[in-house]
């Protein structure tokens, strides 16, 4: 199915190479190309470059179109995001997109270059916690939030910005666990924000994966509480099964498998 539409796209662009509705919609197209290839494990990479050839091209036939940048971002972000996932230092692509969402919003206050926007910061700050640099974790984590709330001003029934700021603050409880802090009242706003994010939109996988890191930190706040977490992890064992429900063979679903794995055989205390 996505073969057919590409090779529409490309026909159409044969016929009038100057058409930017096409240019944007191939763009938009292998950008989710190199999203499906990545979560079946495959290589994201060509479709990537693909995405960005067409979105500068777009670029170039609509010079600071907004939704043009605003494609462009997103695919620095979602390079950024595999990188960090792949253990590479995302810095560069997340630079990129951040100035890009910038440029989108062009003095106004667009819901989709806030939420990519914020997506950037969240994305560096978790970024930081990997590497322990907790200070500069706690700075964009703050950023993320006012812009990931001011989406939710705009659109109280944002599904994608209420679970892009549960993950935020389930990174901000890993953050003050770290610290040696009690991470319960962050845990308790990620938990509603996750389960209103739920009760808007039941289809996406990324809306479980949220759901199944939030019992991931949950059990390893109870662990180093010294607390039970047995059930914990039964709950986020279930968020990953619905998670495969809607996308059989995730790589992200295959490597929290593991870690709950790991904590299941960790002795409960």
């Amino acid at each position: 199915m996505a073969e057919l539409a590409q090779a529409d796209f490309e026909r159409a662009i044969e016929l009038a190479p100057e058409r930017f509705p096409a240019w944007v919609g191939l763009g938009q197209l292998l950008h989710l190309r190199a999203i499906a290839a990545y979560t079946r494990g495959q290589d994201p990479a060509p479709f990537f470059v693909g995405a960005r050839q067409a979105h500068h091209r777009a670029l170039e036939l609509a010079p600071d179109e907004p939704t043009a940048l605003l494609n462009l971002a997103w695919t620095a972000y979602f390079e950024g995001k595999f990188a960090l996932r792949e253990g590479s230092d995302p810095t560069g692509q997340l630079a990129e997109a951040g100035e890009l969402c910038r440029r989108s919003l062009a003095g106004r206050r667009r819901p989709r270059s806030l939420l990519c926007l914020g997506s950037v910061w969240r994305m560096e700050a978790e970024h930081h916690i990997n590497r322990n640099e907790l200070d500069l974790a706690a700075s964009h984590i703050s950023e993320a939030e006012a812009i990931l709330r001011e989406v939710l001003d705009l659109d109280s029934t944002h599904a994608e910005a209420h679970r892009s700021l549960g993950r935020l603050m389930t990174l901000e409880a890993r953050r003050l666990r770290r610290v040696g802090e009690d991470p319960t009242a962050m845990l308790t706003q990620a938990r509603e924000l996750i389960d209103r994010a739920l009760e808007l939109e039941v289809s996406l996988i990324d809306f479980y994966l949220a759901d199944a890191r939030w019992y991931l930190e949950q059990a390893q706040w109870l662990r180093a509480a010294r607390r039970d977490f047995a059930e914990v992890i039964a709950e986020g064992r279930r968020s990953l099964a619905e998670a495969l429900d809607q996308a059989d063979g995730s790589i992200e679903v295959s490597r929290l498998e593991v870690d709950f794995e790991a904590m299941i055989t960790t002795r409960p205390i």
